[in-house]
C-alpha cells in the first residue's frame, strides 16, 4: 500500500533538498498517485508504493538525464513522468517516491488508451478531423517509446493500458518508471505478445527487446487507425479464445494472410488520407507468414514515426 502523504508534508532527495508536498493532482492507479509541489510548481512529487523494488530503474533514468540533457527541453519528456531524483520522507526508513517534470496535467480527465480504442472500434466510417485524431494519437505513442528506446529501454509489457490519453488528445506515459533496461520475460495481456515468444517452447528463454516492442506498438496503431485487429476477421478480439489467438499471430495469418477482399476493402478505406507508407508498413509487419524470421521485415519506431508524420501534413 501507498504510503500516506499528508498535504504540507516534506520529501527529500537524497542530497537532502526539501519538497513539500502539496494536493493530488491525479492518481493514475492505487499504488500511483502524482502530487503538486508547492516550493517548486515546475516539479511533482510521484507517490509509488513499489518504488523500492523499481529503485535502480529510477535511479538509472534520473542519472541518464546527465548524460541527455536535451531531453529535457522536449515536449514529448514531459509526458513520460521521467524519474529526476528519489525521495522519501523525513522519517521514512525507504524511498517513497520520485521528483519528476510537471505534465501539467491538472483537471485533466483521462481514459486509457485501451478504451480509446474500444470506442475507435464502434466507428465504421470516420470523417477527416477523427482519422487526424488517432493518427495524433498514434504519433505521440511513438514518440513516446522512440524516446525510450534512445536510452535502451524495453518496454515488454507494451499494451494501450499502460497510456492515458487526455480530453485534449495528448498521450501520456505515468509508468514509465515501471519500464526495463533489459529484455524483459513477461507480458500482461494475450492480445499484446510477440509471436517470436509464442512459437517456442521454452518461452522462458525467449526475451522481449525493441523489435518486439515495434510489433506490440503496430498492433495498438492498426486498431486506432482501422478499428480491426489484425489477427481476427469476423469477430472482435474480445470474442476470441487465447489459443486461438496465439495459433493465428504464429502462423502469421494475419487479415493480409487471408486477402479477404471485404475487409482489404475496409482497411483500405479507412487509411485513405494517410500516407501510403503507413499501410506498406503494416503489410511487412504482420504479413510474415512463411518467412524464417518473425522480425525479419518487421518496421522499427523510427519507420512508423516517419511515415506516419508523412502522412499527417
Amino acid at each position: 500500500m501507498p504510503i500516506s502523504i499528508k498535504k504540507n508534508r516534506q520529501v527529500f532527495d537524497e542530497a537532502g533538498t526539501a519538497y513539500v508536498v502539496g494536493d493530488l493532482i491525479y492518481a493514475v492507479s492505487g499504488s500511483t498517485k502524482i502530487y503538486s509541489v508547492t516550493n517548486c510548481e515546475e516539479k511533482v512529487y510521484v507517490e509509488v508504493a513499489e518504488v523500492y523494488q523499481n529503485r535502480h530503474v529510477v535511479r538509472r533514468m534520473s542519472d541518464e538525464l546527465v548524460e541527455r540533457p536535451h531531453l529535457t527541453k522536449e515536449q514529448r519528456f514531459a509526458n513520460t513522468l521521467w524519474p529526476e531524483k528519489l525521495v522519501k520522507g523525513e522519517y521514512d526508513s525507504g524511498f517513497t517516491g520520485f521528483i519528476s517534470r510537471n505534465p501539467h496535467v491538472e483537471g485533466n480527465p483521462f481514459v486509457s488508451l485501451a478504451e480509446v480504442i474500444e470506442e475507435r472500434k464502434k466507428k465504421k466510417i470516420l470523417l477527416r478531423e477523427e482519422q487526424k485524431y488517432y493518427l495524433n494519437l498514434g504519433i505521440q505513442l511513438a514518440e513516446i517509446i522512440e524516446i525510450l528506446h534512445e536510452g535502451e529501454h524495453v518496454i515488454g509489457t507494451l499494451s494501450p493500458d499502460k497510456f492515458w490519453v487526455s480530453e485534449a488528445g495528448d498521450v501520456y506515459s505515468f509508468l514509465t518508471y515501471q519500464f526495463s533496461y533489459e529484455k524483459v520475460n513477461a507480458f500482461d495481456s494475450p492480445q499484446y505478445v510477440a509471436p517470436e515468444w509464442l512459437s517456442q517452447r521454452n518461452r522462458e528463454r525467449i526475451l522481449f527487446d525493441k523489435k518486439s516492442d515495434s510489433f506490440l506498438y503496430a498492433l495498438i496503431l492498426f486498431q486506432l487507425l482501422t478499428g480491426k485487429y489484425p489477427f481476427v476477421s469476423d469477430r472482435d478480439i474480445s470474442e476470441v479464445k487465447k489459443e486461438e489467438l496465439w495459433e493465428q499471430m504464429v502462423d502469421g495469418k494475419s487479415l493480409y494472410f487471408w486477402e479477404d477482399s471485404n475487409i482489404m476493402n475496409t482497411i483500405e478505406e479507412a487509411l485513405q488520407g494517410v500516407s501510403p507508407e503507413v499501410e506498406s508498413l503494416f503489410k511487412r509487419t504482420f504479413d510474415y507468414c512463411g518467412d524464417e524470421e518473425y522480425d525479419e521485415s518487421r518496421a522499427s519506431i523510427e519507420e512508423w514515426l516517419h511515415a506516419l508524420k508523412e502522412g499527417n501534413n
